[in-house]
């Protein structure tokens, strides 16, 4: 309402440091800059298995298997000892069952281009090698490095694992304690296993993880880089040495000489083998201190037991996205309907209907102009995508409300039952009041009967989806018209009251807005 000088606004980013430049560091850089903040990393490593549930975190950063040399896990074999099969299991409904696929990824090789690559919006992240934090002040969001220099952010993550000087400068966390177990591991070139008749038979391009066991050791065998390497990881029970010291071949062979020849081959064409200690840590009483937060191993360190260590550690860096997500710039036109302003020339042009809203988004190639409330929430939450719940409760919810109630009491309708009113003689004000709260009052009870059974603090669970946005203006409204909402719809009147409580809500009402008359604003 109002005038229709434009206003443009929009958040500002956030600045983040990350600490730790491994998988973790990396995909908290890139799930950052997804969100729109600017980041650096401070250090920087072998092939993880990632699963589907990590898989479908690094899609939501734009993550291509192809393009980054990926390979899907197609099955897992297990071997005795001597190498014999024991079983083969292969996963061709993995997609199907847990909605993405497994990859074995170079983790680092692979995520270093999301966080680090083609910029999202002109963000780069500022990578400092070899950078050692030695205080952080997590109030203040300061660190400071061993060389003296010092830097400030609205956000620090530590995700500098097991060994975390985050978690124990900012946490006090204990030291990290031998579990017993230590692997090996090395990457070799698969055409030289391949082509290896005396080594363990493995087929080009099956996608499996193979698993060779004994009592208390195992090697794990998986393809990686598009199938051109090979991953091992050779776990045994062994003393506490330094963590990924140098080890020879001999010592690995040593270690492995009671496994069969076919294993004991692979291994002889191991290079660069590096011994990793498995370790683990104490917990913390909370991995949020000030503007501090701890995620991968920094907070949970994992044993490789499972697969999922590098995986959580990819959820919780993606969560950031989610999270800290920065919004939108835009540009405001408000258009006063009281006064026809939606019937000019200039917005007829862009709405012949001459409703609001209308959304423009401007792309570098085109104009993309939407005229209904509802696409353009689609539009938005599809184009910049957050996750919802339930997705199609949400849209049922919307619908409710933006088809069933907002068209059949919008203004024009509303003058229109005024004008039918008058021309029968009745009460043109009443008629228009009567109409509007009994048609707000029945939407309104509908959207009480749906969102009872899945709401949680909004109308679908936990989070803020599209149906709230779409709640809000139709609380406000049937409140206007004289609607009981919080005597008749329990559910409902909860929900309103826990988002009357976000700043953006109040911020979005109406009544706030630079334009509202003063005669309305009360």
């Amino acid at each position: 309402m109002g005038g229709i000088m434009p206003v443009t606004t929009g958040p500002q980013p956030l600045k983040a440091i990350v600490i730790g430049a491994g998988i973790a560091g990396l995909t908290a850089a890139a799930a950052l800059r997804r969100a729109g903040h600017s980041s650096f990393a401070n250090e920087l490593g072998a092939a993880i298995h990632v699963g589907p549930n990590a898989t479908r975190a690094l899609q939501y950063l734009g993550y291509d298997v192809a393009r980054l040399r990926g390979i899907q896990c197609q099955g897992m074999t297990f071997y005795n000892s001597s190498g014999e099969l024991l079983s083969d299991k292969a996963y061709y409904d993995m997609v199907e069952r847990f909605g993405s696929v497994g990859i074995r990824v170079l983790a680092v090789t692979g995520v270093k281009e999301l966080a680090l690559g083609k910029p999202y919006g002109g963000i780069i992240p500022q990578l400092h090698l070899a950078s050692r934090v030695v205080a952080i002040d997590a109030d203040m969001g300061v660190i400071e490095l061993a060389n003296g220099e010092k830097h400030q952010a609205d956000l620090i993550v530590g995700a500098d694992g097991v060994h975390s000087v985050t978690a124990s400068l900012a946490f006090g966390a204990h030291a990290p304690y031998h579990t017993g177990t230590a692997c090996y591991r090395f990457i070799i070139n698969a055409e030289e296993i391949y082509n290896d008749p005396d080594c363990l038979k493995t087929t080009r391009g099956d996608g499996r993880c193979r698993i060779i066991m004994s009592a208390n050791k195992r090697v794990v065998i998986y393809p990686c880089r598009n199938g051109e390497m090979l991953n091992f990881v050779c776990m045994y029970p062994g003393p506490m040495t330094e963590m990924t010291d140098a080890s020879s071949v001999e010592a690995l062979l040593q270690t492995f000489a009671d496994f069969g020849s076919p294993v004991v081959n692979c291994l002889r064409k191991a290079q660069n083998v590096k011994c990793w200690q498995l370790l683990q840590r104490d917990p913390v009483d909370s991995w949020i201190k000030g503007k501090v937060c701890l995620i991968g191993d920094a907070a949970h360190p994992m044993l490789p037991h499972l697969g999922q260590g590098g995986g959580q550690a990819i959820e919780d860096a993606v969560s950031l996205a989610p999270i800290f997500r920065l919004g939108l710039p835009y540009t405001r036109t408000p258009i006063n309907l009281l006064k026809g302003e939606q019937k000019d020339l200039s917005y007829h042009s862009l709405n012949p209907f001459n409703t609001v809203p209308t959304l423009t988004i401007v792309y570098p190639s085109e104009t993309i102009t939407i005229t209904q409330f509802l696409p353009a929430l689609y539009l938005l939450d599809e184009a910049f995508p957050s996750t919802y719940q339930l997705r199609s409760v949400v849209r049922t919810l919307c619908s409710v409300i933006a088809s069933d109630m907002q068209p059949v009491t919008n203004l024009r309708i509303l003058s229109r039952v005024k004008d039918l009113a008058a021309a029968a003689g009745q009460d043109e004000i009443a008629a228009a009041t009567n109409w509007a709260k009994e048609l707000m009052k029945a939407g309104l009870e509908a959207y009480e009967a749906i969102c009872r059974p899945v709401a949680g603090n909004y109308s679908v669970g936990d989070e803020i989806a599209m149906a709230d946005v779409c709640l809000v203006p139709a609380v406000w409204g049937a409140l206007r018209y004289g609607v009981d909402v919080q005597g008749e719809m329990e559910t409902l009147w909860r929900v309103y009251g826990n988002l009357t409580k976000v700043d953006a809500v109040e911020a979005a009402h109406w009544q706030n807005q630079e334009d509202a008359p003063e005669s309305l604003r009360s």
